[in-house]
């Protein structure tokens, strides 16, 4: 393998699961989902479709650098056969005295050419905006943007959105009941485990028929669902609980696949796979309104006579208005604080700043690391600046109010 003066580049093997795990302890933390030898080897040697390439910098003795990627299959387009073979870079990490010697460049460039050699059709990845730079200096380009739909489960999130946004809570996964299913899913004939699920012999025969009817080049690129899949990815994941819902038989049969965890002190519900014929009658649920009962056994009561009636406002009381200003200043400044912390919130998910960033990076160069819209303009200083501007709102249309009246 590749050496430099200080380093040595080399695959893997398997007695340094326990060093990795460390090592990614180490220079990124524990992380929602907690970092052990179990769910690595999970990932990087059961995967279906086969095992990760990782290679590792060592120094002294030691591990300083590490660089996985994990292999997939896709199909779709103008893919037939086996499908389009690919790999997505993930777990990567540099020991805290060993940043900025070029580790990630060499062992990512090194890694993608030899996948490239080996006949992988490309590398994949969704970073973050704080990685997001470093792979489009090594020639990598934005393939489009994942959406996401976000729908509030109950009205009081609403109210809990602000300080949930604004305050560290505990992460990770938790157990999800059937407390947390709303109206929508009540047709859904009960909760249970992933394996549960896959182990029904409607599920397996779901899952037979949908590889078997699979769009192939009509589609888009996606995963063509197996049990052998569908098995390793939400059953025999260590560390996390998938729970399945299913609703229908036959061939309008579908299930849906949920993971519940919590980010900043707001619990997520996040649908994670969709098993379903979209083409097979009866796999949307419909809601036909109904009604019951006999035509002509209900009669409307008479019409009563109209009195019309003239209101004069003579006088108007300053106690009152200034009470009816005050809260609805008092709505409009909460309304204020919402708005611009959810407006914040949207354009972020959207992408909006990270394209600003793109800009900012294009004309700043180099210098533009500490020029970015989120270390500039912080959710926090935002959410203060529009709580002054309630506070504001709330004095001026309050004095506003008596003075009119």
């Amino acid at each position: 393998m590749t050496t430099a003066a200080e380093w040595r580049v080399r695959d893997a093997r398997d007695d340094d699961t326990g060093a990795v795990v460390n090592l990614l302890r180490t220079a990124l933390g524990e992380g929602s989902v907690p970092r052990s030898e179990a769910f690595w080897h999970w990932k990087h040697r059961l995967n279906p479709f086969g095992a990760s390439p990782v290679l590792v910098a060592e120094a002294d003795g030691r591990l300083v650098a590490v660089r996985a990627f994990l292999r997939w299959t896709w199909h779709g387009g103008e893919t037939v056969g086996d499908g389009v073979p690919a790999v997505r870079a993930v777990d990567t990490a540099t020991h805290p005295d060993w940043r900025g010697r070029g580790l990630f460049t060499e062992l990512t460039r090194h890694l993608a050419e030899r996948e490239a050699e080996r006949g992988t059709a490309f590398v994949f990845n969704t970073p973050n905006r704080k990685s997001g730079p470093g792979y489009r200096k090594l020639g990598w380009r934005p393939a489009g943007r994942l959406p996401v739909l976000v729908r509030p489960l109950r009205l009081r999130a609403i109210s809990n959105l602000v300080p949930g946004l604004l305050r560290e809570g505990p992460k990770g996964d938790a157990p999800l009941s059937t407390d947390d299913l709303t109206d929508d899913l009540a047709p859904w004939a009960g909760l249970a485990g992933a394996g549960e699920l896959l182990d029904r012999p409607a599920t397996q025969e779901l899952v037979a028929h949908l590889a078997a009817e699979d769009g192939g080049e009509a589609a888009r690129y996606h995963t063509l669902p197996s049990l052998d899949y569908l098995r390793w990815r939400y059953a025999d994941v260590p560390g996390l609980d998938y729970r399945a819902l299913w609703a229908g038989e036959g061939a309008a049969a579908a299930a849906l696949v949920l993971r519940r965890r919590r980010r900043r002190g707001l619990v997520e519900i996040s649908v994670s796979e969709v098993l379903a014929d979209p083409g097979a009658a009866g796999t949307r649920s419909a809601r036909p309104a109904q009604r019951s009962g006999k035509e002509g056994l209900v009669r409307s009561a008479p019409k009563a006579k109209q009195r019309r009636a003239r209101l004069l406002v003579s006088r108007v009381d300053i106690w009152s208005a200034m009470k009816l200003g005050f809260l609805l200043s008092v709505a409009l400044g909460i309304i204020t604080v919402i708005g611009a912390v959810g407006l914040y919130s949207l354009m972020d998910l959207a992408g909006i700043f990270d394209r600003v960033n793109d800009v900012l990076g294009t004309v700043l160069g180099a210098e533009s690391g500490n020029y970015t819209v989120q270390h500039l303009a912080p959710l926090g200083t935002v959410a203060s600046l529009a709580t002054i501007v309630a506070v504001m709102n709330v004095v001026l249309v309050t004095l506003l109010s008596v003075v009119l009246a």
